[in-house]
């Protein structure tokens, strides 16, 4: 009786063993999944906060050329202020209102002026928040909070300090503030939480540190196991949080398929033990078969599970670095961007006094243009998650690389290090158009310029050169004559914020983005960027365009722009 009933008992503990490491596996590949899935939101929330961050800095900037007037006159008529307040708003919809505070009062608005007169004492949210801003001279955001006109909304504050007639220091002028919609910052942002992905939830803080409620999504994701991140801007943060839609498990669609498959297995494995029962040396056999794979699966899993923990804290690590270095360009190159763009313009538009002559309008303009190349240069620095993470979009049109590399050379020749050199171009006509975005490749251009002007020492030359391959692409190669580089450190300047320290290079400053964001345009075309360098021989980068962009092919032909010391 017991030789009969053994092997059944065997055979039904091993079973009981069989389904022990099933479940010990399905909860290994269920962490495994909810992890990539807490990975894959984590990227999706730094896309999110780089465009709200990058709209809301995008909006103080609105207030310039007011500030820059009030600066140099102490003082603005409403006309003028209702002037340039609408041309300030034509390309920023999102902004409700914008006003001119003196004292505690609304003085001048538009375009909704029923706000004027309004004593900020009545709202202790927006007199703190304006207070802040004198005391911080400096950009203050608040939000949402009531506003005057009615509702809520984000208030920007940027507070105009002039030259005291005493000279003596600055004085406090007036303050610029900007009533933001907050559906309408979602939007500009490219942020539609019904369109994302993962459930959203944003909140903000007090001026003491206590959270507020959700103004976007649930609350109750704050208490959950969502990922968070915070947005920061100047004098405050959000904080979001984030849950794929459907929860953690309606990220891992395998799981259910391998669930249904372990089931099935342990089904089949149940009925063989039992089948053969009375084959103990077989029944031996299957069990070691059996521990064998479990531990291999089990092996395979752990090291699974440390590979994405390690690319979870990388991608925290990139994050961090990116955000601090967002931050930081905001702050050095806004604030002398303003004064530039907005006494360029003033001066152009005769808000100073007399209008000047045909040929300083002209430079002035020159000044205006430089300006906002440089605006467009931030404004790539804070899309730069956006072009990491595959989400940009080419604004295309046809255009000429003779055009092009005009514009480019007229940013490139105002640059100090410029002065060295002589820039002579030679383009014949008949280049063969392109589809393209001519601001992206622009930048391209302009960076490479620049990088060639900043590394070659006076006496040398710069090169730019064109010519269509066999194959149907258009190759354009800019070289230079200056310091070079080693061919193992190319691909670190390829990295973002990747910058070689040799004691030349040491002395010339830059952000590191160049090179790395160029190529990533480029390939954005579905082309290429390729260097070929040496220390004391120079440098030769090459843009290939592919054929399908050139509209009218001019195989076989050299087109040469050359830059010589002299002038």
């Amino acid at each position: 009786m017991i030789g009969r009933v053994a092997p059944y008992c065997i055979a039904a503990a091993l079973s009981l063993a069989a389904a022990g490491a099933f479940l010990a596996l399905d909860g290994l590949v269920r962490r495994g999944h909810e992890q990539a899935a807490y990975g894959e939101i984590q990227n999706r929330l730094g896309v999110v906060r780089s465009h709200l961050e990058g709209t809301l800095n995008t909006s103080l900037l609105a207030s310039r050329g007011i500030a820059a007037f009030l600066q140099m006159r102490g003082d603005i008529d409403a006309r003028l202020f209702g002037h340039l307040a609408e041309q300030l708003l034509h390309d920023q919809r999102h902004i409700r209102n914008i006003g001119l505070v003196r004292d505690t009062r609304i003085m001048m608005a538009y375009p909704e002026q029923s706000v004027i007169g309004t004593d900020l004492r009545n709202f202790p949210v927006q007199w703190d928040a304006s207070l802040r801003a004198i005391e911080a001279r400096g950009p203050i955001v608040t939000g949402p909070t009531p506003l005057a006109q009615g509702g809520l909304g984000i208030i920007g504050r940027v507070p105009v300090f002039g030259r005291a007639s005493t000279g003596d220091g600055d004085r406090y002028i007036a303050q610029i503030s900007m009533a933001i919609d907050v559906q309408g910052l979602l939007d500009a942002s490219g942020v539609t939480p019904e369109a994302l992905p993962m459930e959203l939830a944003i909140r903000g803080f007090d001026a003491a540190g206590t959270a507020l409620p959700a103004f976007v999504g649930p609350q109750a994701l704050f208490d959950s196991t969502a990922v968070r991140t915070e947005v920061i801007f100047p004098g405050g943060r959000w904080e979001m949080a984030a849950v794929p839609k459907g929860g953690w498990n309606g990220m891992a669609e395998g799981v259910q398929v391998q669930r249904a498959l372990g089931l099935s297995v342990l089904t089949l494995l149940w009925a063989a033990l039992f089948y053969g029962a009375r084959r103990a040396s077989a029944l031996r056999d299957l069990n070691a078969t059996l521990e064998r794979k479990v531990e291999e699966r089990t092996r395979a899993l752990a090291a699974t599970t440390a590979d994405l923990l390690a690319a979870k804290e990388a991608a925290e690590s990139a994050n961090k670095a990116k955000s601090m270095f967002l931050a930081h360009m905001s702050h050095e190159l806004r604030t002398p961007l303003n004064a530039i763009i907005g006494y360029a313009d003033a001066m152009r538009l005769g808000l100073l006094g007399e209008r000047l002559s045909d040929y300083s309008n002209a430079r002035l303009a020159d000044i205006s243009k430089s300006g906002q190349y440089l605006h467009e240069l931030i404004d790539e620095i804070l899309d730069l998650a956006k072009v990491e993470a595959g989400k940009l979009d080419l604004e295309e049109a046809v255009g000429t690389l003779d055009e092009l590399v005009e514009e480019a050379l007229a940013v490139a020749e105002a640059q100090p290090a410029a002065g060295g050199v002589r820039i002579v171009p030679e383009l014949p006509a008949g280049l063969p158009p392109l589809r393209l975005d001519r601001r992206r490749v622009r930048q391209v251009l302009l960076n490479l310029l620049a990088n060639a002007v900043k590394f070659t020492p006076a006496g040398g030359r710069i090169t730019i050169a064109a010519r269509m391959e066999e194959d149907g692409r258009l190759a354009v190669t800019v070289a230079d004559t200056g310091i070079g580089i080693a061919a193992e450190d190319i691909p670190m300047i390829l990295e973002p914020f990747g910058q070689v320290r040799s004691a030349f290079q040491r002395d010339h400053g830059g952000t590191g983005l160049g090179l790395p964001l160029s190529r990533r345009l480029i390939e954005a075309h579905g082309g290429t960027l390729e260097i070929d360098s040496a220390p004391g021989e120079g440098t030769r980068v090459t843009l290939r365009f592919p054929a399908e962009r050139i509209l009218s092919p001019l195989a076989g032909k050299d087109v040469s722009l050359t830059a010589e010391s002299g002038r």
